[in-house]
């Protein structure tokens, strides 16, 4: 009669039987064609171990960066402004819907910096202030549109985002090109834009936004406005901060670096 492959005339399997029935088990457990050996193991396990040690590490600091008194520490001169923005705007129970100007320009502080991240949060450029960061980790919820003209801050502030685990919505254009277009509402408008120099045109840029933002009634009612740098030697706020004191709007911050107005 026929016989099993591999079995021999007395019942017993074949030395040829044996070797295929070890080898199928061999290729079923190791998945391919051959056992791994303990050093091709290892080699496995240690690039394994690495990621699992980086991922752990990068979480404890992006843990400590989202406790919002770590936060606040970090924000030095404008502690004071951005948590008053929190506290008022902690307690609405819609999503808020924010506008930032200017978005983050680099990585670091004291250069510019577009290419080498570090996820550390103490290492980012807390000298800019770091909004798009900073609103995220107050209101991961928050809808946020950022708006620059520059494509390398766009990536800078996509990138620290994503190291955030969270997005935001970018429009790559001008503030004035932006405002003219939205019909949107906002909770907050932040803005940071442009750099103050050896003229008025930054100046003079905010004064017109800031015009813009009014008549076409894009703050939402108690909604509020933010402006940076306006304790430098040419500040940004140097025409629109009395412009929105004419306007009847409300100044929440004296004698700060950032200018914090309401509209009741």
């Amino acid at each position: 009669g026929c016989r099993p492959l591999g079995v021999s005339p007395r019942g017993s399997r074949s030395g040829r039987g044996r070797r295929l029935q070890r080898g199928g088990r061999r290729r079923h457990r190791a998945g391919f064609g051959k056992r791994l050996k303990p050093w091709e193991w290892r080699l496995i396990k240690i690039p394994i171990n690495f990621i699992c040690r980086a991922h752990n590490t990068n979480r404890h600091i992006l843990n400590k960066a989202l406790d919002h008194e770590n936060l606040f520490r970090l924000l030095g001169k404008r502690k004071a402004t951005i948590k008053t923005c929190f506290q008022i705007l902690a307690s609405r129970e819609q999503q808020l819907s924010i506008l930032e100007i200017g978005a983050s320009r680099s990585f670091t502080s004291g250069t510019i910096n577009t290419h080498t991240f570090n996820p550390d949060p103490e290492t980012w450029d807390w000298g800019a202030g770091c909004f798009t960061a900073v609103i995220k980790i107050l209101f991961p919820h928050c809808r946020l549109t950022s708006v620059d003209l520059n494509p390398e801050a766009i990536k800078v502030s996509k990138n620290i985002l994503k190291s955030l685990g969270t997005e935001a919505s970018f429009e790559q254009t001008s503030s004035t090109d932006f405002l003219n277009k939205t019909t949107d509402k906002y909770d907050l408008i932040y803005m940071d834009h442009a750099e103050s120099g050896g003229n008025d045109s930054c100046a003079v840029l905010h004064r017109n936004d800031a015009a813009l933002i009014l008549n076409k009634n894009l703050v939402k009612p108690d909604g509020l406005i933010l402006i940076d740098d306006i304790q430098t030697a040419f500040n940004k706020g140097m025409y629109s901060i009395p412009f929105l004191e004419e306007q009847g709007l409300t100044q929440l911050s004296k004698n700060s670096y950032q200018a914090l107005f309401r509209k009741d």
